[in-house]
């Protein structure tokens, strides 16, 4: 009785212990993972929906889709970052969620294939922005 109450134990702490599978909220917000070695095709593209809300007294954009390359809690760090941008040639858009953060979008589109398709380029052309994800507005 002691060796089954024992194993019991075992089998439990083995089950808690390992990897939970992982759930839709847990791969919205999981970060990309550095692409050193990879081919930028091979990440899978990270997808948030989000409420927009207006920025310094401006209204959220229209479009459905947006190609985010920056995300901030500071409004002032987010301006920096497309300052640092315009010098790589990128064209940038500040959007703001609900929660407060501060998004760097560089391509905003009501068709997700040209989104993913700015992803895709970017994570090409710049290895270093191959955390660029796709924000989906919530209506």
């Amino acid at each position: 009785m002691r060796k089954v109450v024992i194993l019991l134990i075992v089998a439990v702490l083995g089950v808690s212990c390992s990897k939970k599978s992982l759930q839709k909220s847990d791969v919205e917000t999981a970060p990309v993972p550095a692409l050193q070695e990879q081919a930028a095709e091979e990440v899978p593209i990270v997808e948030r929906v989000e409420k927009l809300v207006e920025v310094e007294k401006e209204p959220p954009v229209s479009e459905q889709y947006y190609v985010i390359i920056g995300s901030f809690r500071s409004r002032d760090n987010a301006v920096n970052y497309q300052k640092e941008l315009k010098g790589k040639g990128f064209e940038s858009n500040l959007l703001r969620n609900e929660e407060g953060f501060y998004r760097v979008s560089v391509k905003s589109t009501n068709e997700i294939v040209d989104a993913r398709r700015e992803i895709m380029s970017i994570r090409t052309r710049f290895p270093e922005h191959a955390d660029t994800w796709l924000l989906i507005r919530k209506q």
